[in-house]
């Protein structure tokens, strides 16, 4: 049996279960559905009435609408009436894309004219205007009263014009602000960049020999761990794009090579111990593409490198075992290391930073070889190097 309390607990916690159960299923379509809103026919009559909210979509392919709200819902398509919009809020104009015409969402209407897909404005953005109609607003140089402009200025522009023009000027739900055409602009980007680049280098070497130098042929040598620091130069190729551009770098590395090998010849056992100095400054040459919108650019490279050496030494020591109980040791520096050469390919992505500052890390792989010369030109051969880097770049 309950009790007299109990049971109002019980009813007062049913009908707030009730209630909210009822709420939550009028609440999605109370996100859409008729709002206050217009139509404007094509002869430029306007109908006051209600408009469907609807989505994005099907903003650009139809207007529903009824004059009050028990009144006949009418359909409209781009070709049928000029424009519509709500009260305070957005506004669509019917313009032709190509062969079809479609309903575009109006973000300021006056002397120049600023259009979205409906709910699109990281897309594509259109113009209007006397001079020059209806235009796709493009990335880089666009035409804008007879004058060429980068895409970012072109906002300050539109801004600039309604406040001088005697036309009226309105936003609809959406400010113009610079940020609207950023992701159509070159100016972050411009057509000569300089900066700094640093990270590593993980370096594997081998050397063939010939049958004069048993010491290289049968040698193991270790893998290099250096680091890289310098320059580099990017310079757009395309006008209107940063799709392709040339790539020069200048990097300082230090590093140090060496092999060990053990053999029998002879009677004896020879050990060596082969160590390679460098001190180079290395050019690396590449073709840079680059694709997307918006802060984020994947890129690849792909191109060759030399290095100009600054200091390079090739030792070699020498321990000779005869008879079994005598040792001989030996030093020699019969060997001129020359400058490395070879082709190299990355992968990467920029982060643009503000309207001025792009950050980037890529990850590459070289492959080349550089010459060892010797008094003795049958002695002569060469280093191999495969090598995978990591660097960082930041342009000033």
């Amino acid at each position: 049996m309950f009790k007299t309390a109990d049971l109002t607990v019980f009813m007062r916690k049913t009908l707030f279960a009730v209630l909210i159960s009822f709420l939550s299923g009028i609440a999605v379509p109370a996100q859409t559905g008729f709002r206050p809103g217009f139509v404007i026919k094509n002869n430029g009559d306007t109908l006051n009435g209600l408009v469907e909210y609807t989505t994005d979509a099907k903003f650009g392919k139809s207007c529903t609408f009824k004059r009050f709200d028990i009144a006949q819902i009418i359909s409209y398509r781009p070709d049928q009436i000029k424009a519509y919009g709500f009260d305070h809020g957005r506004y669509f104009e019917s313009k032709r894309k190509g062969r079809k015409l479609a309903f575009m969402e109006c973000l300021v209407k006056g002397k120049t004219s600023v259009y979205i897909d409906p709910g699109k404005d990281k897309s594509t953005v259109y113009l209007e205007e006397a001079s020059s109609g209806f235009y796709q607003l493009k990335r880089g140089n666009n035409q804008f009263a007879g004058v060429d402009y980068d895409a970012r200025d072109i906002a300050e522009k539109v801004k600039t014009s309604a406040l001088e023009s005697v036309e009226p000027s309105q936003s609809f739900a959406q400010t113009p602000e610079v940020t609207l055409f950023k992701d159509f602009s070159v100016t972050n980007t411009k057509s000569t960049q300089i900066g700094i680049a640093a990270g590593y280098q993980f370096l594997t070497v081998g050397i063939p020999g010939t049958v004069f130098s048993k010491y290289f042929t049968d040698a193991e040598y270790n893998a290099s761990f250096r680091p890289s620091i310098g320059i580099f130069l990017n310079k757009r190729l395309l006008k209107n794009s940063n799709l392709l551009s040339l790539d020069l770098a200048v990097l300082y590395l230090k590093d140090t090579y060496y092999g060990y090998s053990t053999y029998e010849y002879l009677d004896a056992i020879y050990n060596n111990d082969i160590l390679i100095d460098l001190s180079s400054v290395q050019v690396p040459l590449s073709l840079k593409f680059r694709f997307g919108k918006g802060k984020i650019h994947p890129f690849f490279k792909a191109g060759i490198y030399t290095s100009l050496d600054m200091d390079a030494s090739f030792i070699r020591y020498e321990d000779r075992l005869e008879g079994g109980t005598e040792v001989y040791s030996d030093r020699y520096s019969e060997y001129n290391p020359g400058p490395e050469r070879g082709l190299q390919g990355s992968l990467g992505l920029e982060w643009h930073i503000g309207s001025a500052r792009i950050l980037s890390l890529e990850a590459g792989y070289q492959r080349g070889k550089s010459e060892l010369y010797s008094s003795i030109p049958r002695y002569n051969t060469v280093i191999h190097t495969n090598c995978l880097s990591f660097q960082f770049r930041i342009n000033l």
